[in-house]
Protein backbone atom coordinates (compact mmCIF):
# COMPACT_ATOMS: atom_id res chain seq x y z
CA UNK A 1 0.00 0.00 0.00
CA UNK A 2 2.75 2.31 0.95
CA UNK A 3 4.38 1.91 -2.85
CA UNK A 4 1.53 2.81 -4.17
CA UNK A 5 0.89 5.88 -2.11
CA UNK A 6 4.88 6.86 -2.83
CA UNK A 7 4.12 6.04 -6.70
CA UNK A 8 0.80 7.89 -6.72
CA UNK A 9 2.72 11.09 -4.76
CA UNK A 10 5.06 10.96 -7.49
CA UNK A 11 2.57 10.97 -10.73
CA UNK A 12 1.19 13.43 -9.39
CA UNK A 13 4.61 15.68 -8.90
CA UNK A 14 4.98 14.74 -12.84
CA UNK A 15 1.86 15.69 -13.87
CA UNK A 16 1.91 19.37 -11.85
CA UNK A 17 5.52 19.91 -12.86
CA UNK A 18 4.13 19.47 -16.84
CA UNK A 19 1.76 21.59 -16.69
CA UNK A 20 3.21 24.31 -14.45
CA UNK A 21 5.75 24.17 -17.50
CA UNK A 22 3.58 24.39 -20.81
CA UNK A 23 2.04 27.79 -19.01
CA UNK A 24 5.38 29.49 -18.22
CA UNK A 25 6.48 31.44 -21.63
CA UNK A 26 7.95 34.58 -22.25
CA UNK A 27 6.18 35.12 -25.53
CA UNK A 28 3.01 38.25 -25.81
CA UNK A 29 0.63 37.88 -28.03
CA UNK A 30 -1.36 41.25 -29.65
CA UNK A 31 -3.37 41.59 -32.33
CA UNK A 32 -3.81 44.37 -34.25
CA UNK A 33 -6.38 45.98 -36.54
CA UNK A 34 -7.29 49.16 -38.57
CA UNK A 35 -7.52 50.84 -35.88
CA UNK A 36 -3.72 50.42 -34.89
CA UNK A 37 -2.86 51.61 -38.44
CA UNK A 38 -3.20 48.43 -40.46
CA UNK A 39 -4.33 49.12 -44.30
CA UNK A 40 -6.33 46.56 -44.28
CA UNK A 41 -7.00 42.92 -42.55
CA UNK A 42 -6.48 40.16 -45.35
CA UNK A 43 -2.72 40.07 -45.00
CA UNK A 44 -1.31 38.99 -48.24
CA UNK A 45 2.74 38.89 -47.08
CA UNK A 46 4.50 39.12 -43.84
CA UNK A 47 8.37 40.07 -44.11
CA UNK A 48 11.26 41.34 -42.09
CA UNK A 49 14.16 43.66 -43.16
CA UNK A 50 18.22 44.36 -42.32
CA UNK A 51 17.47 46.51 -39.87
CA UNK A 52 14.61 44.38 -37.69
CA UNK A 53 11.95 46.54 -39.27
CA UNK A 54 8.11 44.10 -40.44
CA UNK A 55 6.74 44.83 -43.18
CA UNK A 56 2.85 43.88 -44.02
CA UNK A 57 1.72 43.74 -47.16
CA UNK A 58 -2.41 43.66 -47.46
CA UNK A 59 -5.06 44.05 -50.11
CA UNK A 60 -5.20 47.67 -49.80
CA UNK A 61 -1.86 49.27 -49.23
CA UNK A 62 1.32 47.70 -46.37
CA UNK A 63 2.51 49.01 -43.12
CA UNK A 64 5.84 48.73 -41.53
CA UNK A 65 5.93 47.63 -37.94
CA UNK A 66 8.87 48.86 -35.10
CA UNK A 67 7.74 47.17 -32.45
CA UNK A 68 5.70 49.69 -31.26
CA UNK A 69 3.77 50.79 -33.72
CA UNK A 70 2.50 50.90 -37.49
CA UNK A 71 3.33 53.29 -40.52
CA UNK A 72 0.56 52.62 -42.91
CA UNK A 73 1.37 53.21 -46.76
CA UNK A 74 -1.19 53.67 -49.44
CA UNK A 75 -3.78 53.20 -47.12
CA UNK A 76 -7.33 53.11 -48.38
CA UNK A 77 -6.26 52.69 -52.16
CA UNK A 78 -6.74 49.42 -53.52
CA UNK A 79 -3.06 48.12 -53.88
CA UNK A 80 -2.91 43.98 -53.50
CA UNK A 81 1.16 43.85 -52.11
CA UNK A 82 2.47 40.27 -51.85
CA UNK A 83 5.73 40.26 -51.77
CA UNK A 84 9.08 42.63 -50.18
CA UNK A 85 12.46 42.69 -51.09
CA UNK A 86 15.62 44.32 -49.93
CA UNK A 87 17.38 46.67 -52.44
CA UNK A 88 20.34 48.26 -51.05
CA UNK A 89 19.17 50.50 -47.91
CA UNK A 90 15.60 50.79 -48.98
CA UNK A 91 12.78 48.50 -49.21
CA UNK A 92 10.82 47.10 -52.46
CA UNK A 93 6.92 46.14 -51.30
CA UNK A 94 5.33 44.78 -54.83
CA UNK A 95 1.88 44.96 -55.97
CA UNK A 96 0.85 43.00 -58.96
CA UNK A 97 1.32 45.84 -61.85
CA UNK A 98 3.07 48.76 -59.59
CA UNK A 99 5.96 48.70 -56.75
CA UNK A 100 7.20 51.12 -54.62
CA UNK A 101 10.40 51.68 -53.02
CA UNK A 102 10.44 52.99 -50.01
CA UNK A 103 13.70 54.92 -48.93
CA UNK A 104 13.67 56.67 -45.36
CA UNK A 105 10.49 58.66 -45.33
CA UNK A 106 10.18 59.18 -49.17
CA UNK A 107 8.18 56.64 -51.71
CA UNK A 108 8.74 56.38 -55.23
CA UNK A 109 6.29 54.34 -57.44
CA UNK A 110 7.12 52.46 -60.55
CA UNK A 111 5.36 50.54 -63.10
CA UNK A 112 6.09 46.71 -63.87
CA UNK A 113 5.00 47.06 -67.35
CA UNK A 114 4.21 50.31 -68.54
CA UNK A 115 2.49 48.73 -71.36
CA UNK A 116 0.16 46.58 -68.88
CA UNK A 117 0.93 43.50 -70.85
CA UNK A 118 2.57 42.30 -67.80
CA UNK A 119 1.91 41.78 -64.21
CA UNK A 120 3.27 39.70 -61.28
CA UNK A 121 2.77 35.75 -60.48
CA UNK A 122 1.12 36.57 -56.53
CA UNK A 123 1.12 33.33 -55.51
CA UNK A 124 5.44 32.85 -55.82
CA UNK A 125 6.22 36.51 -55.41
CA UNK A 126 6.90 36.66 -51.46
CA UNK A 127 9.04 33.16 -52.56
CA UNK A 128 11.56 34.17 -54.80
CA UNK A 129 14.92 35.98 -54.45
CA UNK A 130 15.28 39.46 -53.78
CA UNK A 131 14.76 41.44 -57.47
CA UNK A 132 13.25 38.14 -59.06
CA UNK A 133 9.71 37.82 -60.05
CA UNK A 134 7.90 35.80 -62.02
CA UNK A 135 5.61 37.61 -64.91
CA UNK A 136 2.84 36.65 -66.62
CA UNK A 137 0.34 37.75 -68.87
CA UNK A 138 -3.77 38.39 -68.33
CA UNK A 139 -4.54 34.80 -68.59
CA UNK A 140 -1.85 33.60 -66.56
CA UNK A 141 0.16 31.65 -69.40
CA UNK A 142 3.31 33.05 -71.16
CA UNK A 143 5.16 32.96 -67.64
CA UNK A 144 8.32 34.71 -67.55
CA UNK A 145 11.38 34.68 -64.77
CA UNK A 146 12.50 38.02 -64.73
CA UNK A 147 14.77 40.28 -62.49
CA UNK A 148 13.33 44.00 -61.84
CA UNK A 149 15.78 47.07 -62.43
CA UNK A 150 15.82 50.39 -62.00
CA UNK A 151 13.90 50.75 -65.22
CA UNK A 152 11.58 47.91 -66.37
CA UNK A 153 12.80 44.49 -65.85
CA UNK A 154 15.48 41.22 -68.09
CA UNK A 155 14.29 38.13 -68.26
CA UNK A 156 15.80 34.97 -67.21
CA UNK A 157 14.50 32.51 -68.05
CA UNK A 158 10.76 32.26 -70.71
CA UNK A 159 9.41 28.52 -71.17
CA UNK A 160 6.29 27.14 -71.35
CA UNK A 161 6.98 24.69 -68.62
CA UNK A 162 6.46 27.73 -66.49
CA UNK A 163 2.37 27.89 -67.39
CA UNK A 164 2.38 23.84 -66.12
CA UNK A 165 2.90 25.13 -62.38
CA UNK A 166 -0.67 25.00 -60.62
CA UNK A 167 -1.86 28.49 -58.15
CA UNK A 168 -1.30 25.89 -55.23
CA UNK A 169 2.22 24.81 -55.91
CA UNK A 170 5.66 27.21 -55.66
CA UNK A 171 8.51 27.31 -58.04
CA UNK A 172 12.50 27.27 -55.92
CA UNK A 173 15.68 28.38 -57.32
CA UNK A 174 18.81 27.42 -55.77
CA UNK A 175 21.77 28.88 -57.01
CA UNK A 176 21.31 28.35 -60.95
CA UNK A 177 18.54 25.63 -60.88
CA UNK A 178 14.82 25.83 -60.96
CA UNK A 179 12.96 23.57 -59.37
CA UNK A 180 9.05 23.33 -60.33
CA UNK A 181 6.21 21.04 -58.83
CA UNK A 182 3.79 20.36 -61.10
CA UNK A 183 1.01 18.17 -61.45
CA UNK A 184 2.63 15.58 -63.21
CA UNK A 185 5.87 15.61 -61.21
CA UNK A 186 9.06 17.83 -60.04
CA UNK A 187 10.85 19.04 -62.51
CA UNK A 188 14.23 20.60 -62.87
CA UNK A 189 16.32 22.85 -64.69
CA UNK A 190 19.71 24.15 -64.41
CA UNK A 191 21.58 26.89 -65.77
CA UNK A 192 20.19 27.54 -69.48
CA UNK A 193 19.56 23.18 -69.71
CA UNK A 194 15.94 22.35 -70.80
CA UNK A 195 13.62 20.97 -67.80
CA UNK A 196 14.01 17.58 -66.72
CA UNK A 197 11.81 15.03 -65.28
CA UNK A 198 13.18 14.97 -61.77
CA UNK A 199 10.73 12.76 -59.69
CA UNK A 200 7.18 11.91 -60.96
CA UNK A 201 5.86 12.31 -57.43
CA UNK A 202 2.60 14.39 -58.47
CA UNK A 203 2.26 15.74 -54.37
CA UNK A 204 5.36 18.08 -54.37
CA UNK A 205 3.95 21.55 -53.73
CA UNK A 206 7.10 23.76 -52.61
CA UNK A 207 10.70 23.00 -51.88
CA UNK A 208 12.99 24.51 -48.55
CA UNK A 209 16.79 24.19 -48.67
CA UNK A 210 18.29 23.47 -44.96
CA UNK A 211 22.21 22.80 -44.96
CA UNK A 212 23.02 20.73 -47.38
CA UNK A 213 19.52 18.92 -47.80
CA UNK A 214 16.69 19.85 -50.37
CA UNK A 215 13.24 19.30 -48.55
Amino acid sequence: MKRLVVLFMCLLLIVFDGRAQQVVSNLSCRRFTTLDGLPQMQVETVWQDNRGYIWIGTLSGFARFDGLTLQSYLKGRRENIVGFAQIDDGVRALGFRKYWMVDNDKTTMRQIDPERKWLINNFNAADLPDGVVLLEDEDETHRRLCRLENEGWSVLRADTMLDRMTPDRKMFLDGDAIYLPTSEGLYVARGKARFTLLSPRDDVFALHRLGDVLY
